[in-house]
């Protein structure tokens, strides 16, 4: 459903979701919420519209994107713009100072080209505002004193028109000054182009068009304000009460309408009224009609009129005729003005409870419900005598009118159908409708028209194929309005042959074609089916009994050659003798039959005078296979004698063979029941006054003519019959759509199945593929890591040896140094003998830490200047690098701006060459034009009064070629028009002709498929049908204990007709008809029987097929469940693989880092340890090496305790 959105607020967003388009293109509908709760507490499809707050005018921008403008009731002013799905409040009723007491409600809008955001209004108090951005500036002007009416912008020019005066101004973009003022009775007004105006001058292009209150158009030319032109409709017309017109885009036609629902169509180019046409009845006067900005796909351009009943009608209202596209209305309010949009896709429309509606007319062209009558009535005027034409009232408004105010009554028709022998073909149709009283129930047919397709007419194209597409969609339509009427209809199959004459003859017409061909079927053939599935006996027998009184011989030869009237009188009837008529001769004969519409026995007397008329022919035949083509094939006959023959039967035939009046057909000819007096007075005293109406007399059960409102119902058929070929056509039916459906759902399994099969090995690939992957990634990572490991040790290697040789080099310095220090404590061993004890306690410490931190801080600096050096040649070589790129760069510029130096020499050599070689060339060039010119003004000179005289004479020559010029371009135009509408025409043709192909290809395609399905399915039948012939033998035995039964009962009925053609011999005719009626009854129920015993087969097999399909749903959806079982524990073995790996991938790399980590630290405290001992060992052998012999001996046994314990600590922390 379109959503419903209410302006709350003075902004926002038009959807907050996609919006749904209704069938009739309605796309939104915009209101001003009614004052209560808050618009967020309820859904916007509740929001109920203020009675007081109203959109009165809309108007399109226009540009091509679908903005428009409307204008409230509060004098604010909102636009909209669909593609942007925004709205706002650009211009309040209080800004710029104004307010809606002084301004009042915008009575009109337009916009100002070619801008898109500057609005004109025009308000109830004559004043004209422009709204740019939000900003209005008003426009005051004493010459507007009531509401203006009517407002245009084209050009620079801006249009006010008001009741009493219409007001040109002149607009430059910053303000509007007023050019012209004109007083007077007006009633709307336009700006239109004045390309179709004969003797087009220089100027702006266009006119002023302005509808005055006396029914008149006047155009004045916008730059002199001279009348160029002027419309004025017949003195026959009367006050037409004009009240709104306008003007084609291409400025050729001009449409004018009012109060009289009539719509004049004005050629702008001959100045000339073409055509004039008549709204639906629903209407009684026009508010307002439009002509879309764009032309349609087929070349012309729509016209849109909106009735005072509230519907807009999009018309191609063209000199070629007025027909009506599809109609734009709301089911519960009425639609009170419109706009369109430039490109010609959207429609703004306000209604009369003050809501703003937006159509979609694509989906409107589309989808909406055209109307029944889809062809309005007009006139054609001739457009050389138009203005001075007597227009006479058309036929189709008789039949309308009061019986005493008709002028031509059923009398007067019968008179002339009398002296003329038939009816114009003009108003052929108008005619027939007129005769029989057709209600047109546009309701009551829409309600039967817009059913789906009914299933007795589906495959319609391949019992009657036709070529022409429109007259079987048109046929189609007709026949399953009628199945939908009654159902008898759909089973019946004379009724295609019987309805398509009249289908093809009403065109598009629908409604009249189909209440037509309901009022034959009602009238002429309500007793046909009273004994269906058969042909009508008692009908039939009545023609025979006529044949027979007129023309005995030719009754016995058919009996003799076996030709019932099954043969010639049921063709005919069947095909309403299409068979044997042609197209006028048809024609001829209806006429006359709707004409003596009160007598339908009329048929009966023409299918006999049309075999006694053709007797010279059917008697000499011999047998039936001769006489039988005959009747199905067109005769050459003379349809004056053969009507005067029909008549003369009709009058000669005896009252005892023909059926009364009132009487139904299915009543036997001897029949005593006969209409009462009353009752032939009344028609009597009808037909005398020309009422169609009073004059039908017709079976109490046969309504005549077809009532008004809603159509009877019929029941005129045996319904048991009937309900069972539908039931069994709606099993068939179902049964194969169950199979197309087990079909498609098998399909769609196998597909599904072969679907997953291939995800499931596209899966499968992927895993495969990202195993590979992260196999190749293990194995380039492990290689990296085993190349980064050995890097490692090789540097740790030569950063150990290194280290080792730079301590040797230490402690071969520190053995010189204690070498001096035991020299020196030697010499002076006497002086420290008292301090040596002091020194060596204070130093043992100092000395051991300090060469521990010294020996780290010499390796550190060592490693660290290393890396500094590998850095500081890393970054050297980048830099050459970089130094010889950019010398290299800096080489090539350099060359390249020698290059570019050296050719710019030589252009600028090459130009100053060029340049001096141009001005001597120019020097002497001057030079050559002054003598030229000498020479010249010699000769201009001596010719000069020869170019006079010869001017005066091509003068002459001139004016005559103008002429000739002028005469060969309007023919020329002429004849280019012709070429264009014939083109059109072929163009058109050729795509008629293409579509149907297509449609023809495509139904042989659907043909040929459905037999294919079909031919499978009998298969399928013949199989089953071989299991079960064992029961069905069985049935048969029981079967034929009924047809015994049957046999007696109707030995019963036989011996119970005997008796009575005893007593009533004078009636032997009647029982003759009655025991074949009976006959046909037990047949019926036999047949009945034998239905009964095929549907009670075809159920078991419906339950075998249901169990079948119990079965194999079963085995898919468990093959389905394993095969997602199967798939998950796959999934399911592939993640936690894959985790597995991850987990002991990371395991392995936190084991490595540790191992790492342990052997650093181990290698360190070796080396720590190492130099520890070293240094240890220096002290120790400094200490041993120096001293006197009394310090020496002494220090000795405690150094070695020292070296000692120093050592095995040493050797603990090692291992």
């Amino acid at each position: 459903m379109p959503p419903t959105v209410p302006i709350s607020k003075s902004s926002g967003r038009i959807w907050l979701e996609k919006p749904s388009v209704s069938s009739d293109g309605l796309l939104s509908t915009f209101v001003f919420p009614a004052p209560g709760p808050s618009p967020s507490s309820s859904p916007p499809a509740e929001a109920v519209a203020s009675p007081s707050h109203r959109f009165l005018k809309s108007a399109f921008a226009l540009g091509s994107r679908a903005s428009f403008s409307a204008g409230d009731s509060r004098g604010s002013l909102w636009t909209f713009s669909p593609p942007s799905n925004a709205f706002r409040r650009v211009c309040a009723p209080s800004s710029s100072g104004t307010s809606t007491r002084t301004l009042g409600p915008a009575t009109a809008l337009c916009y100002r080209p070619p801008s898109e955001q500057t609005v004109l209004a025009g308000h109830a108090n004559g004043s004209v505002t422009r709204t740019v951005a939000g900003e209005r500036t008003e426009f005051r002007s004493a010459v507007h004193g009531s509401p203006i009416r009517c407002l245009d912008s084209s050009a620079g020019l801006v249009l006010s028109l008001s009741q009493d005066k219409a007001v040109v101004w002149r607009d430059d973009g910053e303000k509007l000054s007023v050019a012209r003022s004109m007083p007077g009775d007006f009633r709307a007004g336009r700006i239109v182009s004045a390309a179709g105006r004969r003797g087009q001058g220089a100027g702006s292009g266009k006119d002023v068009c302005v509808l005055f209150a006396d029914s008149s158009v006047a155009c004045y030319d916008a730059d002199c304000f001279a009348m160029t032109r002027q419309y004025v409709l017949p003195a026959t017309e009367g006050d037409a009460g004009l009240t709104t017109f306008d003007v084609s885009g291409d400025g050729r036609l001009l449409c004018s309408a009012g109060a009289n629902a009539m719509l004049y169509l004005w050629d702008m180019q001959s100045d000339v009224l073409l055509l004039i046409a008549e709204m639906p009845p629903s209407a009684a006067s026009v508010v307002h009609v439009e002509y879309s900005k764009t032309p349609n796909p087929a070349g012309f351009t729509p016209l849109f009129v909106l009735g005072d009943d509230g519907r807009i009608l999009c018309l191609d209202f063209s000199p070629a005729g007025c027909t009506v596209l599809y109609e734009i209305a709301s089911p519960s309010e009425a639609l009170t003005h419109f706009s369109l949009d430039k490109p010609g896709r959207y429609l703004a429309a306000t209604t009369s409870t003050g809501a703003l509606r937006l159509y979609d007319l694509a989906v409107a062209a589309e989808t909406a419900n055209v109307l029944a009558r889809s062809t309005l009535d007009y006139d054609r005027l001739n457009p050389a005598t138009a203005k001075n034409a007597n227009r006479w009232e058309p036929l189709y408004r008789l039949a309308r009118l009061d019986p005493n105010e008709t002028r031509l009554n059923t009398r007067k028709l019968r008179t002339l159908l009398d002296s003329y022998g038939e009816y114009p073909a003009k108003y052929r149709l108008l005619s027939w409708r007129f005769l029989l009283q057709l209600p047109e129930n546009h309701d009551a047919f829409a309600l039967l028209a817009n059913k789906e397709v009914h299933p007795a007419f589906g495959g319609l194209n391949d019992r009657y194929p036709l070529k022409n597409q429109r007259v079987f969609k048109k046929l189609q339509s007709v026949l399953s309005a009628l199945a939908h009427w009654s159902p008898v209809f759909g089973e019946a199959e004379f009724v295609p042959a019987l309805a398509y004459p009249f289908v093809s003859l009403f065109q598009v017409d629908d409604l009249a074609a189909f209440e037509t061909v309901m009022a034959v079927l009602l009238h002429w053939g309500g007793t046909w089916l009273t004994t269906f599935p058969h042909p009508p006996i008692p009908v039939l027998n009545t023609i025979e009994q006529i044949i027979h009184a007129h023309d005995p011989k030719l009754a016995a030869h058919l009996v003799s050659t076996g030709v019932s009237s099954q043969t010639y009188a049921w063709s005919m009837l069947r095909s309403v003798f299409t068979e044997v008529l042609n197209k006028s001769e048809w024609l001829r004969l209806w006429d006359h039959l709707f004409t003596n519409a009160h007598d339908p026995s009329l048929l009966l007397c023409a299918v006999a005078a049309y075999s006694i008329y053709n007797r010279n022919a059917i008697i000499p035949a011999s047998n039936k296979t001769e006489i039988e083509p005959f009747f199905h094939r067109q005769n050459p006959i003379n349809m004056s004698d053969f009507l005067l023959l029909m008549y003369e039967l009709r009058r000669k035939t005896p009252t005892s063979v023909l059926p009364r009046p009132g009487e139904g057909l299915l009543e036997e000819s001897g029949s005593s029941s006969a209409p009462s007096k009353k009752q032939t007075e009344e028609g009597r005293e009808a037909e005398e006054s020309g009422n169609v109406l009073g004059s039908v007399l017709s079976s109490p059960d046969t309504p005549w003519p077809i009532p008004r409102g809603m159509y009877p119902a019929f029941h005129g058929y045996p319904k048991f019959v009937v309900d069972f070929q539908i039931a069994e056509r709606a099993r068939l039916a179902a049964e194969e759509g169950e199979i197309r459906r087990k079909r498609r759902l098998l399909e769609a399994l196998s597909e599904r199945a072969r679907g997953l099969a291939t995800e499931e090995e596209q899966w499968q690939a992927q895993q495969q593929i990202l195993v590979q992957a992260e196999e190749t990634r293990r194995r380039t990572a492990e290689e990296a890591e085993k190349k980064r490991l050995e890097e490692e040790r090789r540097l740790d290697d030569v950063s150990r040896e290194r280290r080792l040789s730079q301590i040797e080099a230490m402690e071969e310095a520190a053995l010189k140094a204690m070498q001096s220090s035991s020299n020196l404590r030697s010499a002076e061993s006497k002086r420290i003998d008292d301090d040596l004890l002091r020194i060596r306690q204070k130093s043992e410490y100092v000395l051991k830490q300090r060469m521990e931190e010294e020996a780290l801080l010499n390796l550190e600096n060592q490693a660290s200047q290393r890396v500094r050096q590998l850095q500081m040649g890393r970054s050297e070589e980048e830099k050459s690098r970089e130094l010889r790129a950019e010398l290299k760069a800096k080489e090539d510029k350099m060359a390249l701006d020698d290059k570019m130096l050296l050719d710019r020499l030589k252009v600028e050599d090459e130009e100053r060459r060029l340049s001096a070689e141009v001005e001597r060339a120019k020097r002497e060039k001057m030079v050559q034009m002054e003598a030229a010119m000498k020479t010249q003004q010699e000769i201009n000179e001596k010719f000069v009064t020869a170019a006079a005289e010869r001017e005066a004479k091509l003068a002459e020559v001139e004016r005559e070629r103008r002429l000739r010029h002028l005469a060969e371009d309007e023919n020329r135009r002429k004849a280019e028009e012709i070429a264009q509408i014939e083109k059109q025409a072929e163009i058109e043709k050729k795509m008629e002709v293409a579509d149907m192909e297509s449609l023809i290809s495509d139904a042989r395609a659907w043909r040929q498929q459905q037999a294919k399905e079909r031919m499978g399915m009998v298969e399928e039948e013949r199989r089953r049908y071989i299991l079960e012939s064992e029961v069905r033998e069985k049935r048969l035995e029981e079967l034929s204990k009924l047809s015994r039964r049957r046999e007696y009962e109707k030995a019963m009925v036989d011996q119970q007709q005997d008796e009575i053609s005893k007593t009533l011999e004078e009636e032997k005719t009647m029982q003759q008809a009655l025991l074949t009626m009976e006959q046909d009854r037990v047949r019926d129920r036999l047949h009945e029987l034998r239905l009964g015993l095929v549907e009670e087969e075809r159920k078991q097999k419906s339950d075998f097929q249901n169990m079948l399909q119990g079965a194999e749903e079963r085995i898919v959806a468990e093959e389905r469940r394993r095969f997602v079982q199967l798939r998950e524990e796959l999934r399911g073995k592939s993640a936690d693989h894959e985790r597995e790996i991850m987990q002991e991938h990371e395991r392995r790399m936190v084991a490595l880092q540790t191992e790492q980590k342990d052997e650093m630290d181990r290698i360190k405290e070796m080396i720590r340890k190492k130099v520890q001992l070293q240094e240890a060992s220096g002290v120790a052998s400094k200490y041993d090496g120096g001293g006197g012999a009394g310090g020496g001996a002494a220090g000795a046994g405690g150094t070695d305790d020292i070296m000692t314990r120093a050592k095995a600590t040493l050797a603990r922390q090692g291992k």
